[in-house]
């Protein structure tokens, strides 16, 4: 912020965030939680959609010191109550729009000290920008702290209520140089946060600001807008979940956009049909580097390169796989469900037979579907599917 002041930090439905207006209000927010107490892993939590004040805000709390504890609007309203109340939080940003759960959240955690409205004046406690005008914004020079706790974030809740992983300064410091480590750019990134800022994108966006770089906010993902955000501001990255990849990959006009501004193509969390993998690089080149993430280390701990894509896509289409992937499977099992060709293990024909690769695009295509074989399942497995769709989907 000091050395390009003037350079946008965020770009949001045609309003500019430069540095130096983020750097002046994420000061004034850090002196407003000093104010209020906030001293070293005092956690704090932002309840809001994807908006620059996600960002700020998060910047303001490290300021202060504090813990950020990020909550998933699409959550369930208990699952979130859960957080906050099972967290400790004391200090509590939402958007007007959570008016509700904030008042929940006054009568079942009595931990919640002070509560702040995003985007206008609550029923518990004062806007951010009065809340914010009334503070100094006399710089904050804070000590190196590698053991303090900069983030407090909830697990999947896949075996339970969430859990609470404690993320470090030394932690998070890890974490970017992990990415830099295979990011390559030739000028300051462009970062296109379109997935939930309370999810997989803050991080992502707190890489690109080191670097210097702007950071593009959509509301949500939703195709369209996706695209025109990447040819008109010259977006150089992103990531996205191979479901949201599926839906831009539908596209009837996705061959009409220009897409030569990207550098690199991220996704994760779940695994990416080879074929609708084939069909991304065709579309936009060998941009795509996939990553798995394990909130208890430093973010990121498994990555497919780039240059790797090639290889795995061939062995992907030959479904075969080396001894190495058997290490936890027992002989008896590999016998019967493999075979041995070549020096590899093929998943073996009568099960391959079974398996049909079928495309539905939740938003367009009927469903149920008996016409289309698309119907009587026992079973439908979602992998960060509606944490990308809107309700009515």
């Amino acid at each position: 912020a000091t050395a390009y002041p003037k350079r946008p930090v965020i770009l949001f439905e045609g309003s500019t965030w430069t540095y130096e207006k983020a750097l002046d209000l994420a000061t004034r927010i850090g002196h407003g939680l000093r104010r209020h107490g906030v001293t070293r892993e005092t956690k704090c939590a932002v309840l809001s959609r994807n908006h620059p004040l996600c960002l700020v805000v998060l910047l303001g709390i490290l300021k202060a010191r504090g813990t950020w504890v990020p909550i998933n609007p699409t959550n369930a309203i208990e699952e979130n109550l859960h957080i906050v109340d099972f967290f400790d939080v004391e200090v509590l940003f939402y958007q007007s729009e959570f008016e509700g759960f904030a008042q929940l959240a006054k009568q079942r955690s009595p931990a919640v000290k002070h509560f702040v409205c995003l985007d206008g004046l609550g029923s518990l406690g004062p806007s951010l920008e009065s809340w914010a005008a009334m503070q100094t914004n006399i710089p904050i020079h804070l000590p190196w702290d590698p053991d303090g706790m900069c983030m407090l974030r909830g697990t999947g809740g896949t075996t339970g209520r969430p859990k609470g992983v404690m993320n470090t300064n030394r932690n998070f410091e890890t974490t970017i140089a992990n990415y830099l480590a295979c990011l390559r750019f030739d000028a300051p990134p462009v970062f296109l946060a379109c997935a939930p800022l309370s999810h997989a994108a803050t991080v992502l966006a707190l890489i690109t600001i080191a670097l210097s770089g702007t950071v593009v906010i959509l509301r949500k993902f939703e195709p369209q807008e996706t695209m025109h955000a990447i040819q008109d501001c010259r977006v150089s990255w992103l990531y996205l979940p191979p479901t949201a990849i599926y839906r831009l990959l539908s596209q009837p006009n996705v061959h009409q956009f220009d897409y030569s501004s990207l550098r690199h193509f991220l996704y994760g969390a779940a695994p990416m049909s080879p074929d609708k993998l084939e069909r991304a690089i065709d579309l936009l080149g060998p941009l795509f580097l996939q990553v798995y993430s394990q909130m208890e280390v430093a973010n990121q701990t498994i990555t497919l390169t780039k240059e790797e894509h090639v290889e795995a896509l061939e062995r992907a289409r030959r479904g075969s796989y080396r001894d190495w992937s058997f290490r936890a499977l027992d002989r008896t099992r590999k016998q019967r469900y493999f075979e041995l060709h070549r020096g590899e293990w093929r998943i073996a024909r009568h099960l391959r037979d079974m398996v049909s690769f079928r495309s539905l695009d939740l938003v367009r295509d009927g469903f149920p579907d008996p016409q289309a074989g698309l119907s009587d399942f026992d079973l439908i497995l979602c992998r960060n599917v509606f944490i990308y769709l809107d309700d009515r989907v």
